[in-house]
C-alpha cells in the first residue's frame, strides 16, 4: 500500500473518529459505547499516518533514524496545542446555555473535519525519493535469506509485548491528566482559573512535549534509545509521585504545571523513542512493522487512563501511575537488542558496533559489488546488499 493511500485513508478514518465522538457527546443519555467506537476509529486511523509518514520520512532521511523518528513525532504532535486554543474558541463559540454538549459537540466535529483535511493534503503533498537502478536490482534477488519477521512472529514474541508495556506505561499517567487538566483548572477546590487560562496552560503543556521529542531525536544517537527511555519512565515516577504533595494539595499552580510539563516531555520522548527501539530489539528492517502494532498501546491507553481517573480520586491515580511507570521501567531492563534475541537469521559479521537503529556502521566495500554474488549458503545480509562473507574483513 502506498504511503499516499494510508494518508488519505487514515485522514479519513481520523476524522470520522472525531465526528463520531461529538455525537457521543451531544447525546449524554445515550449509548456509552458510541463514544468508544469514535476512539476507537479514530486512534485506527491515525495509526495509519503514523506508519505513512514513518515511511516517507525514513525514505528521505534514512541515514538518521534519530532525527526521522524525532522530527516525524514532534510534527504529528504539533497540532496539541494549536487545537486547545481553536477548541477553546469552537467550544465559546458554540456554546448554548441551554445545552451544555452544544458546545462539545460541534468543536469535536469541526476539529474531526480539520485534521481530515490537514491529513488528505499532507497525503496528496508526500512523496518518496527514486529508488537507485542498482539497489533495487540487488534488493530483488530472490536467493538471499531475509530476516523479516510476518505479524504472526512478532505477536508471538513475549518482547513485543514488552514493548507494547513499557510504551503503555509511558503514556498513561499524562493522558488521564490531560483528560481533566482543563475541568481541573477551573472547577476544582484547589485551583480556579479562567476557561483562557486553561486553553493556555493545556497549551504550554503539550507544546513542551512537541519540542522534546525533536530534542531526544537529535541526541539519541550519543545517548541511547534504552537510557533515554529509562530516563523518561523515572521521569514520570518522580513528577506523579510529587504532584498530589508539592501541586494538587497545596493548589500551586505554578508547581503543577511545571510538573506537568516536565512529565509531558518525558511523554513525548517515548513516542520518539519507541520507533527506535523497536528497531533494536527486532532489527531495523522490521521496526516499522512492530511500531505500527506497538501504537496498540496509544490507544488501549487513551481508553484506560481517563476511565481510570474517574473511578479513583485525583490523588490515587497519581500515585497507581507512578507505580505503573516503574513497572514499564522494570519491563525495560528484560528486553534485549536483535543481536541476542535471535532475530536476525544472518549473522552481523561486519562490526560489532550497531548504531541506534540496530544496524552496523560500518559500510561496504564497493568493489565488492562488482564480484558475482555466491550461493546463499556463503552469502551474508547486509541491509538490502548481499556481499561474499569471504570478502568482507
Amino acid at each position: 500500500v502506498s504511503i499516499q493511500l494510508l494518508c488519505l485513508w487514515g485522514g479519513l478514518l481520523a476524522g470520522l473518529g472525531f465526528a463520531v465522538g461529538g455525537l457521543a457527546v451531544g447525546q449524554p443519555d445515550g449509548p456509552v459505547a458510541l463514544f468508544y467506537v469514535g476512539a476507537f476509529v479514530n486512534g485506527f486511523g491515525l495509526g495509519q499516518c503514523y506508519v505513512a509518514l514513518i515511511k516517507g520520512t525514513v525514505a528521505w532521511w534514512g541515514q538518521a533514524a534519530g532525527f526521522c523518528s524525532g522530527y516525524l513525532m514532534a510534527i504529528t504532535s504539533s497540532g496539541s496545542f494549536v487545537f486547545a486554543w481553536i477548541n477553546h474558541l469552537l467550544i465559546n463559540h458554540f456554546d448554548r446555555p441551554n445545552d451544555k454538549a452544544h458546545g462539545p459537540t460541534y468543536a469535536l466535529i469541526y476539529t474531526g473535519l480539520a485534521v481530515c483535511l490537514a491529513q488528505v493534503a499532507g497525503g496528496l503533498l508526500l512523496s518518496t525519493p527514486p529508488s537507485e537502478p542498482g539497489a533495487q536490482a540487488l534488493s530483488s534477488q530472490k536467493s538471499v535469506p531475509s530476516s523479516n519477521l510476518d505479524t504472526l512472529d512478532i505477536l508471538k514474541c513475549w518482547q513485543f509485548w514488552a514493548l507494547v508495556l513499557i510504551w503503555f506505561a509511558n503514556l498513561t499517567p499524562m493522558l488521564g491528566i490531560l483528560s481533566v487538566l482543563a475541568d481541573l483548572l477551573q472547577n476544582s477546590k484547589h485551583f480556579h482559573q479562567s476557561s483562557l487560562a486553561s486553553a493556555n496552560f493545556l497549551a504550554l503543556v503539550n507544546g513542551s512535549g512537541v519540542g522534546f521529542r525533536l530534542v531526544v531525536g537529535l541526541v539519541v544517537e550519543r545517548v541511547g534509545a534504552k537510557r533515554l527511555f529509562c530516563v523518561a519512565l523515572a521521569g514520570q515516577i518522580v513528577m506523579f509521585a510529587l504532584l498530589p504533595t508539592v501541586a494538587i494539595h497545596d493548589g500551586q499552580v505554578g508547581v503543577l504545571i511545571t510538573l506537568l510539563c516536565l512529565s509531558k516531555m518525558c511523554y513525548g520522548a517515548g513516542f520518539t523513542l519507541i520507533n527506535l527501539l523497536a528497531g533494536i530489539v527486532f532489527g531495523k528492517q522490521n521496526g516499522t512493522q512492530v511500531f505500527s502494532l506497538c501504537i496498540f498501546s496509544f490507544a488501549l491507553s487513551a481508553i484506560f487512563s481517563p476511565n481510570m481517573m474517574q473511578a479513583v480520586s485525583l490523588n490515587a491515580y497519581c500515585y497507581l501511575s507512578a507505580g505503573v511507570a516503574a513497572v514499564g521501567l522494570a519491563t525495560l531492563f528484560l528486553i534485549r537488542d536483535s543481536h541476542h534475541s535471535g532475530f536476525n537469521s544472518q549473522p552481523d559479521q561486519t562490526s560489532d558496533k550497531p548504531d541506534s537503529s540496530g544496524e552496523s556502521l560500518v559500510q561496504p566495500n564497493p568493489e565488492d559489488l562488482e564480484e558475482p554474488l555466491v550461493n546463499p549458503a556463503e552469502a551474508v545480509s547486509y541491509t538490502h546488499l548481499t556481499l561474499p562473507t569471504k570478502r568482507i574483513v
